[in-house]
């Protein structure tokens, strides 16, 4: 493999590098004519503005690009003898296509001439979806400062939580967009991925929300740099300019600033609440930080640093406390080596501490259950956090390179606050997690060796203009993870109500692997006249493996499951897949102002490396006996273990052999990616000077599932029905497998891509914006998301019991052949929310008044999400499942539809080049009280308990200095 890695990047460098592997900054193209129409080759084309100035001149065609222009206002001037000078002013927004054309005059003497034209605001390059969040959005729009939470806003997105100011921050919400699996979100910090390999989906890190410049969403369409069809993230943060500045800011957000909403509710006299009038809610906020930049040398060497706290303050309805602490730390030095040559070196950890953080599951969790999480990093020479030095280099004005090198050194640990010295239990039937919680964790997870080196190449032929992309990428992930379950005896209790009382006799997990990630792409983007198109293809190679280590015996009953020395090794997983990309975009009439677009992917799946350790057999392993709690403190004791009634069920071992350095599980040697076809076709219309509209269609289909692991050598016919169960008046059946053939296999399982299964997505999206322009701003969408799976043949469902969710172990989901897909919630504070709405409309608005005062809005409305209702019961050796009840799909009830303003009010006093503005943000402006969630669970004493609503109104106050 070392092999073909050199060869690659001998391969890319012969071919002359170039642009960016991933968003940075925005694009400005142009074009040169006299009066008459005729192009101008060899005019001198200048961009100067606070970041510097570069300078190139016009092709054959009359034509120039700057590419990968950080955000902000710019001038640009073209000049040629014997023709006016012209200036025009441009501002670049990440993410985006600036098209330029400029008509030059002959003038007899030397004359100059400024023209105000605005770029146009409808992009002719563009095929996809996208949305880009500018400073002024994001600093003046009332939000809660959290990255997760102004995705709610982006048309397609479906998000797991609502954040009121702030009362969510501190935890990763969940998100997917236009049928995309979760796993595949794409995360890029200053155009460095920084996705978390071994929880994919997920970030490694927290941000500084105020050292955000831009932020840029792709949902769909996207080119060939991103790897998914999943949501694309790109934060670009601020940098030094050729001016001194410094900021600094602080926001307050209390419980004596906050109502009370549960008046009228069933809540209000709710004994959990203890007298208090609020369920979850903000016990105190508070955000601050201060950034500094500017030049060492002006338009040579320029640095920029910040600093970002924010302490956030919770109270659960049970009234235990949640404390986050979250720092985050930015250092940014960009140095214009040469006329054409721009260094950069960046430096960036966001560190979080919690304290009282809640497992999910849809629990009531005690305190001593809870976790308290800190960091963790991988002891090598790496620094903490992430690391980047990247060298951009025009060779010509039509040959472009980019080069990265970054490491990111991450991890976390997650420890119960009652210690390990007591045991735990997920008491189902009450609903509430007791004793020591579920699991200790200690996990590092870094990206080594991260390299990128792309190339622009531009050339003229067949009647218009090519640009050839190219670029090359790798990067090594590494984990290191330790779990504990049940605290050091290894016993984790799990109540499901009379009869169903269970303890896990676990042994510790230990892993250790290593994956490796490479890409190639080649693709051309041809403009003639009116018409862009988009062809290229993408390859990539992701491969990972298990490497030796020791796990210690069970620590109670050591003879049940003795301590394994791995070797290492195993099947492993290696996906080998090319993805073909191509788009079209045809902008009507000489004025442009009305773009038709059309785009065609084939994605392929993220790797997610941890489904390496599927055989693995220090991945974790359990033996389930019968409870009896003949102390009744609900919590388990070696003694209440009724190892003479027998294993229940068990996973990842073999009872029969339980010292064995090998797993019962193995992986499927044609284990591949799934795979994503998308179409999106769209228009977007200029309505009037900075305002248009956008109209989007995405079609998706989603196949081979990943992370579908059936019993070995069964099928659906090898599962018997157990008697109905009903509870509260409702009903489910589960089925059991054969457990002489369960026994066969050593009740082994085999990952695999699903058969006869597929996810289908359509999508409409209808779009407003205006930008900043005559002291005011607008943004809004309605989405309309209609997600469903598909059910193609018996290969699709193993055990025929039907559970609320698709999990790792065969048993299928509803099995509702083209009913809705809901993706439910895992971890970080959720995990029994089903986020699946068919509709959601968000509005942004900045109104900046006279006297420096600015008021904003934020409206959001969406349908309520899923509420599937399940009872808990046996299905034999495949354990006790949450089964959908008889006759419900995923969505036959749903919460009630949420509607949210928020608003802003800020003043603003100037003191020549310095500032204060002081806001004052008012959330949940209405004081909704929202169900957000419910006991789902019929089978549950607690069943259709209100455990969560809308958090109340709140005010927060912010002052922000700027000098």
């Amino acid at each position: 493999m070392k092999r073909l890695f050199g060869l690659a990047l001998a391969l890319v460098l012969g071919l002359a590098p170039g642009v960016y592997a991933q968003i940075g900054g925005g694009n400005i193209y142009g074009s040169v004519a006299d009066e008459s129409g005729a192009v101008l080759a060899g005019a001198n084309v200048a961009l100067s503005g606070g970041l510097g100035a570069r300078s190139t001149t016009t092709g054959s065609q009359g034509d120039f690009r700057f590419l990968n222009v950080p955000a902000g206002s710019y001038k640009v001037t073209v000049s040629l003898a014997g023709f006016t000078t012209v200036n025009r002013e441009i501002t670049v927004v990440t993410g985006q296509n600036a098209d330029l054309t400029f008509n030059l005059k002959v003038a007899s003497v030397e004359e100059s001439v400024t023209v105000t034209a605005e770029a146009p605001i409808v992009d002719a390059k563009k095929v996809g979806t996208s949305t880009t969040l500018t400073r002024a959005e994001l600093e003046k729009v009332p939000n809660s400062r959290d990255p997760w939470a102004i995705l709610r806003t982006i048309p397609g997105v479906t998000v797991d939580r609502v954040n009121i100011a702030g009362n969510e921050s501190g935890q990763q919400a969940g998100f997917t967009a236009k049928g995309a699996d979760t796993a595949d979100t794409m995360w890029n910090l200053d155009g460095v991925s920084i996705d978390d390999m071994s929880a994919a989906g997920a970030s490694p890190t927290y941000f500084d929300y105020d050292s955000f410049d831009e932020i840029a969403v792709s949902t769909g369409g996207n080119d060939l740099r991103a790897q998914t069809g999943g949501v694309g993230l790109n934060f670009v943060t601020k940098r030094g300019t050729n001016r001194w500045r410094f900021s600094a800011h602080g926001y307050l957000a209390h419980d004596d600033l906050q109502w009370s909403n549960i008046q009228g509710t069933e809540l209000e006299n709710d004994p959990r609440l203890g007298g208090s009038d609020k369920a979850d809610h903000i016990q105190q906020i508070s955000d601050w930080g201060g950034d500094l930049g500017g030049p060492i040398i002006k338009d040579k060497l320029w640095l920029y640093g910040s600093y970002g706290k924010q302490d956030i303050r919770l109270v659960t309805t049970a009234q235990t406390a949640d404390k986050t602490i979250l720092k985050s730390y930015n250092v940014k030095l960009n140095w214009q080596a040469a006329q054409n040559t721009m260094v950069s070196a960046f430096y960036f950890n966001g560190a979080k501490q919690k304290f009282g953080r809640s497992p999910g599951l849809g629990l009531q969790w005690e305190d001593t259950a809870l976790w308290n999480q800190d960091n963790a990093y991988d002891d090598d020479w790496r620094p903490n956090g992430l690391s980047k030095i990247e060298i951009n280099h025009v060779f010509s004005p039509n040959f472009f390179m980019n080069a990265k090198y970054s490491n990111y050194n991450t991890g976390f640990t997650l420890a119960p606050r009652g210690g390990l010295d007591s045991t735990g239990t997920l008491d189902f039937e009450d609903g509430v997690g007791r004793g020591n919680g579920w699991f200790n964790l200690y996990n590092t997870r870094p990206l080594k060796n991260v390299i990128n080196i792309d190339g622009n190449y531009f050339a003229s032929g067949m009647g218009g203009n090519h640009e050839l992309k190219f670029g090359f990428g790798y990067k090594k992930a590494a984990v290191l993870s330790s779990t504990i379950y049940g605290g050091t005896s290894g016993l984790l209790g799990y109540d499901f109500g009379p009869g169903a009382r269970y303890i896990h006799v676990a042994r510790q997990g230990f892993l250790k692997l290593e994956s490796d990630f490479y890409n190639v792409y080649l693709g051309d983007t041809f403009t003639k006249g009116n018409l862009t198109v988009n062809a290229g293809v993408r390859w990539d190679l992701q491969q990972a493996e298990n490497a030796a280590a020791l796990v210690p015996a069970q620590g109670t009953f050591p003879e049940l499951l003795p301590a394994i020395d791995f070797p290492g090794g195993g099947v492993g997983i290696e996906w080998n897949d090319i993805s073909p990309r191509v788009g079209f975009n045809y902008a009507l009439g000489d004025t442009r102002k009305t773009a038709l677009r059309a785009s065609y992917a084939l994605y392929a799946g993220k790797l997610n490396t941890l489904a390496v350790t599927t055989d693995n057999p220090l991945a974790g392993s359990y033996l389930a006996y019968i409870w009896d709690d003949t102390n009744g403190d609900q919590l388990p004791q070696p003694g209440e273990v009724r190892r003479d009634l027998g294993i229940q069920y068990y996973g990842g071992v073999d009872p029969s052999n339980p010292a064995a350095t090998f797993s019962p599980n193995t992986i499927d040697p044609d284990y591949s990616a799934p795979k994503d076809h998308e179409f999106i076709v769209g228009v977007d219309h200029e309505l009037m000077a900075d305002l248009a509209m956008s109209v989007a269609y995405t079609w998706r289909r989603s196949s081979d599932q990943r992370d579908w692991a059936p019993r070995i050598g069964l099928d659906s016919s090898d599962y018997s029905p157990n008697a109905v169960v009903s509870r509260n008046g409702f009903s489910a059946q589960t089925f059991s497998p054969d457990p002489d053939l369960v026994a066969a296999s050593g009740g082994g399982r085999i990952l695999m891509n699903r058969p006869d299964y597929h996810q289908g997505y359509n999508g409409l999206e209808l779009s407003l914006m205006k930008r900043l322009s005559n002291n005011w701003m607008a943004r809004a969408a309605f989405s309309w998301m209609d997600h469903k799976e598909y059910y193609d043949g018996p290969g699709a469902v193993q055990n025929p019991t039907r559970t609320d969710t698709v999990l790792r172990n065969g048993i299928s989901g509803p099995q509702d052949d083209g009913a809705a897909f809901a993706n439910r919630a895992a971890g970080s504070g959720k995990g029994d929310i089903f986020f699946n709405a068919k509709w959601q409309f968000v509005a942004n608005a900045l109104w900046q008044g006279p006297g420096g005062f600015e008021l904003g809005a934020a409206l959001f409305g969406r349908q309520g999400f899923a509420r599937p209702i399940v009872i808990v019961t046996s299905a034999g050796l495949d354990g006790n499942q949450r089964t959908m009840t008889t006759g419900n799909e995923i969505d036959s009830l749903r919460y009630p539809d949420l509607w949210n303003l928020d608003l802003r009010l800020a003043k603003n006093f100037s003191f020549g080049d310095r500032s204060i503005t002081l806001s004052a943000d008012l959330f949940n402006v209405f004081n909704s009280s929202t169900e957000l969630n419910r006991n789902r669970q019929a089978s549950s004493g607690a069943f259709n308990r209100l455990d969560e609503i809308l958090s109340p109104r709140i005010a927060r106050f912010g002052i922000r200095f700027n000098f």
